[in-house]
């Protein structure tokens, strides 16, 4: 426990200074009487025991200080030192904080929000019950170069023959349906699925219950739907009494039964279905009349499942290709190819393949620019810190160490990038609900909850503190670089002896136009793809309504 008490002596020590000062004077007085009174026991007089006593401890404040160093505060106390006179300084400057804190903003926003997208869609996993054992099964097609649905019967064979899942679902995404709530219609997004779909995933209602395996069943198929939180909050004010209300969708009415989680958004990341139906309703929601009631004629367009334990994608391809190849064998159709099972932790690949590599020209992009707001803010501080020549010199000849001075300046600049990321998440809403347009092509909306998480301002955080020290590294090494005598002697802020060696201000301006044009030349030719596209020919009348 000895590492406990360290801990907690330096917390007593920086939280309760006056107390530990207290006891440190009261330790060395009780130490300086002991030795006095030792001296006196030995025929000293007064006087001499004193003097003898005070040589005898050393130097009282020299003790107090290496008491200090021992129980390693000062660098806190120093931090705090700093932090202070840089707001002192920065707010006896308000016009170059302004525009050095809107220049960081701009830059620190732009990457801020371009890694919230970047994280939802290719890193953050499924917010279900373990989404690292959920695998989705697909049919590829090489001759199309897409992915082919399964029959019903094929995913009943699955579900039923398979030994390395111990729960399968079916899920099919039709296209934007018309849905009437009180008389008044509007397009939802929908989706449907098989009665496993909320139990494998380990998904409860927050309010009602889900779909289950009996709502599959037909005839008399179940009527149900399950309603998301997003769009249970919008469109019916989050009513607590609207389980067992009815919503017509394609004119067909549908039981509200349950409503899901508001972390929860389906399998895909920026696709959030407003009402989930069970697959005995495919007819309704497909548009397609009741063509689809013959359970035959149902189809799935994806399956997913979760990993029994100690089972790997790779038995589970193996496994469930197997039983897929038999249950193709009994319905004499071999003309299939194998099936395909990957990792369901991230929920469907399609829309993260399709979106990683504009994300990731997006990042780049935001790395440039920011690199070049550093340059900007770096070529500030520079012309700042010309100014403060004089200041930094008398601080030199005061006894400051150069080390010192370093960290000071640091955390000024550091204050300024924390102040710039603080600015930047504002920025970073507008900018993020601006990139969904730029990434958004499919046939339906893209949808993003840009939300303040951990992650996102543990990443604000980390690139304002990185930015701060990158764009503060050169000017305060050239602030501290000062000759005493011809700062100190010069009447103005700035010393009028000239600099030798390379120009660092115009290595950055170099620099800075260097990156800028390369931008200019990306987004020439990003802006010439754009106008190609538009004046590409689809196949129909665009002009039409």
């Amino acid at each position: 426990m000895r590492w406990v008490d360290k801990v907690l002596l330096r917390l007593k020590s920086l939280f309760r200074r006056p107390q530990v000062e207290e006891e440190l004077d009261n330790e060395l007085r009780f130490h300086l009487e002991q030795q006095i009174a030792e001296n006196l026991a030995k025929g000293m007089s007064a006087e001499e025991a004193w003097c003898a006593g005070r040589r005898s401890v050393g130097a009282v404040e020299q003790i107090k200080e290496e008491c200090r160093d021992m129980r390693r505060v000062n660098f806190t106390e120093n931090l705090i030192q700093d932090i202070r006179y840089g707001t002192r300084m920065l707010s006896k400057n308000p016009g170059f904080t302004a525009v050095t804190v809107l220049t960081l903003a701009l830059g620190i926003g732009a990457n801020t929000a371009i890694f919230s997208v970047f994280d939802a869609f290719l890193l953050r996993l499924l917010p279900v019950k373990d989404p690292e054992r959920l695998v989705l099964v697909s049919r590829p097609d090489k001759i199309q170069g897409g992915f082919n649905a399964f029959r019903y019967s094929a995913f009943e064979h699955l579900r039923d023959h398979n030994s390395v899942l111990s729960g399968i679902f079916g899920i099919t995404m039709p296209e934007r349906t018309a849905a009437t709530i009180d008389g008044q219609t509007e397009l939802v997004q929908a989706q449907i699925v098989s009665g496993g779909y909320y139990s494998t995933l380990g998904v409860n209602a927050s309010l009602g219950r889900t779909i289950t395996t009996e709502d599959d069943k037909i005839p008399e198929a179940s009527s149900v739907a399950v309603i998301s939180y997003a769009f249970w909050k919008r469109r019916f004010n989050s009513a607590p009494d609207v389980i067992g209300k009815k919503i017509a969708i394609n004119g067909f009415p549908f039981t509200i039964i349950g409503i899901t989680p508001p972390e929860f958004f389906g399998l895909m990341y920026g696709y959030s279905p407003d009402v989930t139906a069970p697959m005995s309703m495919q007819a309704v929601l497909t548009g397609r009349g009741f063509i689809l009631n013959n359970r035959k004629d149902w189809f799935v367009e994806s399956i997913g499942g979760r990993l029994k334990p100690g089972m790997s994608e790779e038995q589970a391809r193996a496994n469930l290709d197997l039983v897929f190849q038999q249950a193709l064998a009994s319905q004499d159709r071999t003309r299939e190819m194998q099936l395909q099972v990957v990792s369901g932790s991230k929920g469907f690949w399609q829309l993260r393949e399709r979106l990683s590599m504009p994300v990731m020209i997006l990042m780049a992009i935001a790395g440039f620019v920011l690199l070049i707001v550093c340059a900007n803010v770096a070529n500030l501080l520079m012309a700042r810190g010309a100014a403060r020549r004089k200041e930094i010199a008398m601080r030199l000849a005061l006894g400051a160490s150069r080390p010192r001075l370093v960290r000071q300046l640091l955390t000024e600049c550091v204050l300024l990038g924390t102040l710039g990321g603080a600015a930047g998440l504002l920025f970073a809403v507008w900018i993020g609900h601006l990139l969904l347009v730029l990434v958004s092509s499919a046939p339906f909306p893209i949808s993003f909850d840009f939300r303040l998480d951990s992650r996102i301002l543990g990443f604000t955080g980390g690139v304002s503190i990185l930015v701060g020290i990158l764009f503060g590294l050169v000017p305060v090494a050239r602030a501290t670089k000062v000759d005493l005598t011809a700062d100190l002697k010069a009447t103005s802020g700035c010393s009028g002896r000239g600099h030798t060696g390379i120009d660092l201000s115009k290595v950055l301006m170099v620099s800075q136009v260097a990156v800028s044009l390369l931008l200019l030349v990306g987004a020439g030719l990003f802006v010439r793809t754009l106008r190609n596209l538009k004046d590409l020919y689809p196949g129909f009348n665009t002009e039409s309504t």
